[in-house]
């Protein structure tokens, strides 16, 4: 944690306001006015120098010129499709072997097959998208393509069939000098002036009549052009214009993550203040706080870093005054219930031996006499157990590998006859130097390991070290501690167990803290108890 200076406020004149401006440090809102005001002056540079109302107006104008000339060059094409298309029905017409297989159909009763097979040679050759024969009456003898409507005259016209203009050219096919059919040949319109007006058009299409809101072109009675000019200029300006906003959203979005970061860096303090107020109000006192600012915001961590020192000290010793209290009460109870008690107690325990032998080994009452010997048996040790927690414990450290302790004390466990094999463990392989009293661990783990293997087995022993502590786990099979059991487990005479007394656990938690140690139940599932002793100087060992 970084010390905080104490600020040197200026003495002010009479009526006069001075404040302890620092500029190393500028405050919150001073950041915020030279970020903002940089931001803003950039981007009005970026739009001042990007683009100009002249060159809009000057780009309209020739954009202007370019549609009039498209609308003259439509006109134009119309024209010379017109004529290209009447000469391309003259010609058909005047195909020889179209008029002799029509001849031959209608009046020499030939094949009927070979108008058709004329039509879609012709169709082929010309690449037409639609021809018709039929007769003068308007009877279709052969047809390819789009079924067009008869014209009902000669000529070249705009028709509409399902939504598509098309031009369509008519020409009459004669045999000598006699009229027998009439030839009709058609063309997308769209399509062909597309392919003429490629160059200077995005899209072109044609409509019936006039469309409300859009500028057409009248090419015929029935056909009005609605053509998108090629604006390469305008375009240009449309990329420049998406420029601007890509600049302008990246100098927003610039602005509101400078902003953020700033802010989020100036008030984090404030904001782990606020939660870590929340986490010392649920009793957590070992809260430290880090900050670097040189203000109040600082110096408010500094006090709050204090008051919970002083809070997790106070709680500490009033923890630790309670046990003892607790423990001194429980001296004083044990001395009196071994006087009071374990006399009865010895008196039943040998008036009941006696009754067992001389009763039959038959009788019903065998029973009842073992059953109040179980029970005084287990009276006598429950006051074994109170006379033993009430002592005051002192250890008598000394140095030893912890590692190689434990993996001799697992192997031991697991030669017992109610938890064999019960234990696994996992060497670290390297030394672990600690000084502790070795009899009173063996004492704490065994409370601990039989609490576990009655929760659940196998059981997990795990061991950590750093610099200045050791971790000791026991982790076992079972579900593992209610938020209710956690915040009760270590109280003496505190049991989930029928059978329990409730002094085990407290007894571990007696000895850890006698060593500067101590012990807690971690949430989740399985259940895990995690020692935590101090590993101590080789000065203290022996002591």
């Amino acid at each position: 944690m970084h010390s905080v200076e104490e600020t040197q406020w200026p003495v002010a004149a009479a009526g006069e306001t001075r404040w302890p401006w620092r500029w190393h440090k500028p405050s919150l809102l001073a950041s915020l006015l030279w970020l903002l005001g940089g931001v803003v002056a950039c981007v009005s540079l970026v739009a001042y120098f990007s683009i100009e109302y002249f060159i809009d107006r000057q780009f309209a104008a020739l954009h202007q010129q370019r549609v009039q000339r498209l609308e003259a060059q439509a006109v134009t094409a119309l024209g010379e499709e017109r004529r290209y298309l009447d000469s391309l029905a003259a010609l058909v017409a005047s195909d020889s072997e179209l008029g002799n297989s029509t001849y031959y159909h209608l009046y020499l009763e030939g094949e009927r097959r070979l108008p058709q097979s004329a039509v879609a040679r012709l169709a082929r050759t010309f690449g037409l998208a639609a021809i018709v024969l039929a007769t003068p009456q308007g009877r279709t003898i052969a047809r390819q393509g789009a079924p067009l409507p008869s014209l009902g005259g000669d000529g070249v016209r705009i028709v509409w069939w399902r939504g598509e203009a098309w031009l369509v050219a008519s020409r009459p096919v004669r045999r000598a000098t006699l009229h027998i059919a009439r030839i009709e040949i058609g063309q997308p319109l769209s399509a062909r002036l597309n392919a003429r007006l490629a160059v200077d058009v995005e899209s072109l299409r044609l409509y019936p009549a006039p469309v409300p809101g859009m500028a057409a072109l009248k090419l015929a009675d029935n056909a009005w052009l609605v053509a998108r000019v090629a604006n390469p200029a305008q375009a240009a300006l449309v990329e420049v214009r998406r420029l601007l906003l890509v600049i302008l959203a990246a100098a927003g979005l610039a602005l509101v993550t400078l902003t953020g970061w700033v802010l989020r860096r100036r008030l984090r303090p404030l904001r782990d203040l606020a939660l870590a107020t929340e986490r010392v109000g649920r009793g957590e006192f070992a809260l430290r706080l880090d900050t670097d600012e040189g203000n109040e915001i600082g110096r408010l961590v500094e006090a709050f870093n204090s008051m919970t020192a002083q809070l997790g000290q106070a709680r500490e010793i009033e923890a630790r005054m309670e046990h003892e209290a607790r423990l001194s009460a429980i001296g004083r109870v044990a001395a009196r219930v071994a006087h009071d008690i374990n006399n009865p107690l010895t008196v039943i325990s040998n008036a009941a031996q006696l009754m067992a032998r001389e009763l039959a080994a038959d009788s019903p009452l065998q029973a009842d006499v073992q059953m109040i010997r179980h029970h005084s048996a287990r009276a006598s040790e429950t006051v074994r157990q109170l006379l033993e927690f009430g002592r005051t414990v002192r250890p008598r450290r000394h140095e030893f590998d912890a590692d190689a302790w434990l993996e001799d004390w697992v192997s031991r466990w697991n030669r017992r006859g109610r938890y064999a094999d019960s234990m696994r463990y996992r060497p670290l392989g390297r030394p672990v130097a600690v000084c502790l009293d070795s009899l009173l661990l063996e004492q704490m783990l065994d409370n601990l390991a039989t609490n576990a293997c009655q929760a659940g087995q196998p059981v997990t022993i795990r061991l950590e070290d750093d610099r200045e502590s050791i971790l000791i786990e026991v982790i076992d099979s079972g579900p593992g501690f209610s938020e209710a059991d956690r915040q009760h487990l270590f109280e003496p005479f505190y049991t989930t167990k029928p059978e329990g007394t409730g002094l085990g656990l407290a007894s571990a938690l007696t000895i850890a803290r006698a060593h500067g140690g101590d012990i807690e139940a971690l949430a989740g599932r399985p259940g895990r108890i995690r020692v935590r002793l101090p590993r101590a100087q080789a000065s203290v060992c022996g002591a």
